[in-house]
């Protein structure tokens, strides 16, 4: 009782530790590492936008519910801003906007004729002096060639992208659904707060008699953070459930139950102690697998229980737990250098995780735990057979000859859209029509005006696309924008002349004119716009979706819709300067094929470095050799199932095959070091009850989980039930053993 007491007292200290400093992350950049290949769509302007939907045949209905909607966002702090009608430039946006107009949208010549700023002067002043006139209508004043007005008119009408307005409420294409557009703040993402705040939009609308549509890049990742939570928590609870009633039924004994509980208790928390000081924070990846620490943690007490029960070598026992935790650590660790920082806490949290569980298993200890007759070994272990390693030889090519055709993992590698997400979505495209989320186009340059240049470069190349039936539309920056190429503006001398006639025209005092000059002159000697000039209005700009800064690079998204040929559209614009065609999807999967790849050398550096300890531990080749071939023929025949009913092989499936290979390890050197057939029989023995709660836990999430979590667990079920098999059996050399 004192060691069972003292390693709850360290379980209780050790899990109160790792409530109080884990920090749990949910960055999407560590999953993929922060490169610049895939940036964290949820930090940029796009990935904090969110469109609510309000359907209601009745419009008046629809569109109070919308406004009470945007009134109450008003004084929420996750959102930034709410708007149901044509969402106004950001704060400080105008003040840029009007610095810059002659860039963005150059006065034609006629713009310059008495007669034209006559008008202008006579508008400008009405819109003075109308109800709600006021903010712009002075810049409109200082600029009589009315380059500012097409510019706000322009990015006003652009910024409803074509859809009809309701009492001044932005109305669907299809007439049923007034659209809410939600900024949300810049803070960090958190799934539980902004599945709290979705929740509270859509009960506001429901409660109000219509039905709420809301989809958003954090909004739909709270989502499916959400439903794979809850399906873990299922498949906690009814796995825990069934492998507490099978080891109860197994082990019929409460400190029996604590010897093998407690290991796996002080593994989790020191697994999740070691990340957190490691990392600076767990991610919900790593902390994810460490149910991966049920299939193995638990089996160290269970070979101790099992051994000390059949009349095994405890001793013996005792050197094998701690070599097989040493190997599969050594396997695990490698992960590290994967160069994915959430993929390297996988692989830190099982390793810490097994030593620590290996060890507390054996500090623990069994005594007191007395013979059962009814456990003794009965059945004589298969005899040694010759045909071993060429069988496993032979499955692993065709296994291997089955995954190299299969499909790859495709975007699935990494998440999986709720059926209830996608049906949103594709609601919402019926509704409004969104652009290609799969195709785009990106132009960059130094200065604005060099990429609005380029834009309308590539304006013409799309119409020919247009034309041809490649795409349906496109919408970029250039478009959005008043005026053709830059004209040559006229000096200040020119402009004042014209200036002069215009005032007298339209009834206004000369003395207003200085100003007028002087905002002219001051328009003229701006410099060029490149990143420099334009990162101070970087967020709006971004949140306007007009341009963003990289590095000393503007760049501008092209959306486009209807894409019916993206190889037409990638050679016709391969030719452009500073312009790119991305195929989002193709980006991806090359994205997750390299961090395969990646991870797949990481672990046959590990494998061999499980192969060295091995060889030193057993001093012997052969064993290691048919140690490794039973598991890795596992891992091919798990691999190929999953290729032929399942959606490929991911990152995740890929480290679910490498805790086949660890539990292998673990099995095949009990069953394969064992020298007669009563340490055989015994071994074989504890390798079944270890399999056997391995395969309910496993199973479960086979069957129970969904997506990502299923696939796991029928890789590790196949994988598990394929190596107890092939370590039972054991190979029958022509010459003695050594």
């Amino acid at each position: 009782m004192t060691r069972l007491s003292l390693a709850a007292l360290v379980a209780l200290g050790l899990a109160a530790a790792a409530v109080a400093t884990a920090e749990i992350d949910t960055d999407a950049r560590a999953l993929l590492g922060d490169d610049g290949s895939i940036v964290s769509a949820l930090d940029t302007a796009d990935g904090r936008s969110a469109l609510l939907a309000v359907v209601d045949a009745d419009r008046e209905r629809r569109n109070a519910i919308a406004r009470a909607i945007v009134e109450d966002l008003a004084d929420e702090p996750m959102v930034a801003r709410a708007s149901a009608g044509v969402m106004t430039p950001p704060p400080g946006l105008a003040d840029w906007l009007w610095r810059e107009r002659f860039t963005l949208s150059p006065p034609p010549p006629p713009a310059f004729a008495s007669e034209a700023m006559t008008m202008e002067l006579m508008s400008a002043r009405a819109a003075l002096t109308s109800v709600g006139g006021g903010g712009l209508a002075h810049y409109y004043l200082l600029d009589p060639t009315g380059s500012f007005r097409r510019l706000i008119e322009a990015l006003a009408l652009a910024a409803g992208g074509g859809l009809p307005v309701a009492d001044g409420v932005v109305q669907s294409l299809d007439d049923r659904a007034a659209l809410v557009t939600i900024e949300l703040a810049a803070r960090p993402f958190d799934v539980d707060a902004q599945r709290a705040l979705d929740r509270s939009i859509i009960e506001h609308v429901e409660h109000a008699g219509a039905e709420a549509i809301m989809v958003g890049p954090r909004p739909i990742a709270a989502r499916v953070s959400a439903g794979l939570e809850r399906s873990s928590k299922i498949v906690a609870g009814v796995g825990g459930g069934l492998l507490l009633l099978w080891l109860v039924a197994v082990l019929r004994s409460a400190l029996s139950l604590a010897r093998v509980c407690l290991p796996l208790a002080i593994g989790l928390a020191g697994a999740v102690l070691a990340v957190q000081t490691v990392f600076g924070s767990v991610h919900v990846v790593a902390l994810g697998f460490g149910g991966a620490l049920t299939g193995l943690a638990l089996d160290y007490p269970l070979h101790l229980l099992s051994h000390a029960r059949t009349g095994g070598d405890m001793a013996r026992t005792r050197r094998l737990i701690l070599l097989g935790a040493s190997t599969t650590g050594v396997a695990f660790l490698s992960l590290l250098g994967a160069g994915i920082p959430a993929i390297g806490q996988v692989g830190l949290f099982v390793a810490a995780g097994l030593s620590a569980a290996a060890v507390a298993a054996i500090a623990i200890g069994v005594e007191g735990e007395s013979r059962h007759a009814w456990q003794s070994p009965r059945r004589t272990p298969p005899p040694a057979i010759r045909w071993k390693l060429p069988a496993l030889a032979i499955l692993g090519l065709v296994a291997g000859a089955v995954v190299s055709v299969s499909s790859g993992p495709g975007t699935r590698g990494l998440f999986e859209l709720p059926s209830a997400v996608t049906e949103s979505i594709a609601a919402l495209d019926r509704m409004i029509g969104l652009p290609s989320g799969r195709y785009r186009i990106e132009v960059e340059a130094s200065t604005l005006g060099s990429l609005l240049a380029q834009q309308r470069r590539l304006e013409k190349v799309l119409a020919e696309a247009r034309a041809a039936g490649a795409i349906g539309r496109s919408s970029m920056l250039a478009d959005k924008l008043p005026g053709g190429d830059d004209p040559s503006l006229p000096d200040v001398e020119a402009f004042a002349a014209a200036l002069s006639g215009g005032l007298r025209k339209a009834g206004m005092r000369e003395g207003f004119g200085a100003e007028i000059i002087d905002a002219y002159r001051k328009a003229l000697q701006g410099p060029p716009l490149g990143s420099g000039e334009v990162a101070p209005m970087a967020g709006p700009l971004a949140s306007a979706r007009l341009v963003r800064v990289e590095g000393d690079r503007l760049v501008a998204t092209v959306s486009l819709w209807d894409v019916a040929d993206p190889a037409r559209i990638e050679d016709a614009v391969r030719g452009l300067s500073g312009v790119r065609f991305i195929d989002e999807q193709t980006a991806l999967s090359e994205r997750l094929d390299q961090l395969i790849a990646r991870i797949g050398v990481c672990f046959l550096i590990g494998i061999a470095g499980c192969a060295t300890i091995l060889a030193l531990a057993l001093r012997s080749v052969r064993p290691v050799v048919e140690i490794l071939a039973s598991c890795l023929a596992a891992a091919a025949l798990a691999a190929a199932s999953l290729a032929i009913v399942g959606d490929g092989i991911s990152v995740f499936t890929l480290i679910a095959l490498a805790l086949v290979v660890g539990i292998g390890i673990d099995y095949g050197i009990f069953l394969t070091s064992s020298e007669d057939p009563e340490a055989s029989a015994v071994a074989l023995s504890s390798v079944g009850l270890c399999a056997s709660t391995t395969l309910i836990a496993f199973l479960v999430m086979a069957f129970f989980g969904t997506g990502l979590l299923r696939d796991i667990g029928m890789t590790v079920s196949i994988g598990v039930a394929a190596t107890a098999v092939a370590s039972s059996l054991r190979q029958k050399w022509s010459v003695g053993r050594g």
